[in-house]
């Protein structure tokens, strides 16, 4: 394969999209010549609230990522790639079975510090991802029941999207947190980890020491008339 400077120019999503191979690296095509795209290509848009962020060119890579921030935590033991059952399927959506990438669920040493979220959950995607579909996904796994070693079943208490640097303000973050979603954003030059979900409830730092932040999460707790 070889390697160009110059970059394409590329003006829709779908034409980004068109650009990545089966495992998630860009490419593109010059009179039937194949190269790399720089990550820089899409840089900008990944550091969008409505784009995940980084520079991750896959969802392996950013799995990976994540659980090597996490690797050796005494706060979290972490499941992957768990699997469960949608529990309250709209009217016209099929009921069905589900998978999530990561489980993190809390250490007695955690608890102790005054953790209260109970078990959460985290979806994980490429960079330069629109966060429309990753979302709605979510939502469904806040609706769902996930089976564990031995036959444990369990509820997340949240979702979060990794790695996403959140909505921002406004209705789109109230929206997030109100349906108990949220991300999980990666330092930048470092190992650390922020999670949010409506404000940051949690940071872990490049020495894998856990703070703690009102990580009591009151919204999504009303049902119908506000």
């Amino acid at each position: 394969m070889t390697e160009h400077q110059s970059t394409p120019i590329v003006n829709s999503d779908a034409a980004l999209d068109a650009l990545l191979d089966q495992e998630g690296y860009p490419l593109a095509t010059s009179d039937g010549v194949s190269h790399l795209v720089p990550f820089s290509f899409y840089l900008d848009r990944s550091r969008r609230t409505d784009y995940t962020c980084g520079e991750w060119g896959s969802e392996n890579n950013a799995v990976a990522d994540l659980i090597r921030r996490l690797d050796g935590s005494r706060y979290f033991t972490v499941y992957e790639e768990v699997r469960g059952t949608h529990l309250q399927p709209r009217p016209g959506q099929k009921p069905s079975n589900v998978r999530i990438d990561v489980v993190l669920s809390p250490t007695k040493a955690l608890v102790e510090m005054g953790w209260k979220l109970g078990m959460i959950g985290v979806e994980v995607k490429r960079s330069g991802v629109k966060v429309g579909q990753p979302l709605a996904q979510m939502v469904d796994y806040t609706r769902s029941v996930f089976e564990f070693d031995g036959g444990r079943l369990a509820m997340l208490n949240l979702v979060l999207l990794y790695p996403w640097n959140g909505p921002g303000g406004g209705p789109f973050a109230s929206m997030v947190a109100q349906n108990r979603l949220g991300g999980i954003t990666p330092w930048d030059g470092g190992d650390g980890l922020t999670f949010h979900s409506g404000h940051t409830f949690a940071t872990i730092n490049d020495n894998g020491e856990i703070e703690l932040r009102n990580n009591v999460h009151r919204q999504g707790l009303k049902a119908g008339s506000r």
